[in-house]
């Protein structure tokens, strides 16, 4: 009788784990919750389907939505967006393991699928999971010279698990080069963290980065601080800023100097002479302008000496009415 009890009792307690599957179907990527295998958002494709997992988490409120999902340039966009439980107290509730997941489609024959995360109104896009250790500084590599009033830590920033953000030092290492260094305390051993670059940062001519970029790295007991580590994805590329606009190409025509100018040069025999000349013909947007050089046999450094014209004749300017 007392064994018959016993088995009972625990009947209720084995189904729990199956609660926690109830945001989506009992599978390979359930398995995580058992693993060291931090909270971060995977991606798991079979034939057509594709599934985004967030977990494991407790069952307070975190969500996992698809706002978007299309072709691009690069492959297969997909775009997702992150919810966290309120800051209210939940004390007393039955907290147990969960995976927030979204599902779309993507055509079997698109091999490329590119994760983006929305977060407050801007598109990050989602860089493969890293390990570092807890005293690991960031260096990120620009192709242009930074804003320097442009950098701080609204741009450049740190998430925890908790989506608080870290108090981070953010180093100018050079016009092009930003180093982000750890907290005071250094990062928390076994939990995952996401660092941030704002689409909206800046280089000098006032041009914003083509895009923002998220990495979600995870402190390892593993990795040691003296240790070499291999290369993360965020650290071997340079970011690049958007190309300047048709309009702002037009104002900029109006800074070349004169020596930066285009000419075309053509040779035109003169009449009545026995000699050539050589037209320059000088383009700008609002007009054109042509200026015959007549060939000089004797030097004279009265003369301007053009460097596109055969030597060793000086030339002199006579503009043509």
């Amino acid at each position: 009788m007392k064994r018959w009890l016993a088995s009972f009792v625990l009947v209720p307690f084995m189904l729990i784990p199956a609660i926690a599957h109830a945001n989506g179907p009992i599978g390979d990527i359930d398995q995580q919750m058992d693993s060291d295998t931090p909270p971060a958002v995977e991606m798991d494709r079979e034939g057509d389907e594709v599934t985004l997992d967030w977990g494991p988490h407790p069952n307070t409120g975190y969500q996992l939505s698809i706002v978007d999902s299309y072709e691009g340039d690069n492959g297969w966009n997909i775009v997702y967006e992150l919810s966290y439980p309120p800051e209210d107290d939940q004390s007393g509730i039955l907290h147990t393991q969960v995976h927030p997941r979204a599902t779309t489609t993507v055509p079997e024959e698109v091999q490329n699928v590119n994760l983006f995360e929305q977060n407050n109104g801007d598109t990050f896009a989602q860089l493969p999971n890293t390990a570092i250790d807890e005293r690991h500084s960031w260096t990120l590599e620009f192709d242009e010279e930074l804003a320097g009033d442009d950098i701080s830590n609204d741009l450049i920033y740190v998430m925890d698990e908790n989506n608080e953000r870290q108090e981070n030092v953010i180093l100018i290492s050079s016009p092009s080069q930003i180093t982000v260094f750890p907290p005071p305390d250094g990062y928390d051993t076994g939990e995952l963290y996401r660092l941030y670059i704002d689409p909206s940062l800046e280089n000098e001519m006032g041009q914003s980065l083509e895009q923002g970029y998220k990495q979600s790295f995870y402190i390892s007991e593993d990795t040691d601080y003296h240790e070499w580590q291999p290369p993360n994805m965020i650290e071997s590329q340079t970011f690049s800023f958007e190309s300047p606009s048709q309009e702002d190409g037009d104002d900029n025509e109006a800074d070349i100097t004169e020596g930066e100018r285009i000419y075309s040069i053509f040779p035109m025999a003169l009449e009545g002479e026995g000699g050539e000349a050589y037209v320059i013909r000088h383009l700008e947007p609002d007009h054109e302008e042509e200026v015959v050089i007549p060939p000089v046999t004797t030097p004279s450094f009265f003369l301007p000496v053009h460097p596109f014209l055969p030597y060793p004749h000086h030339y002199g300017f006579n503009q043509e009415s």
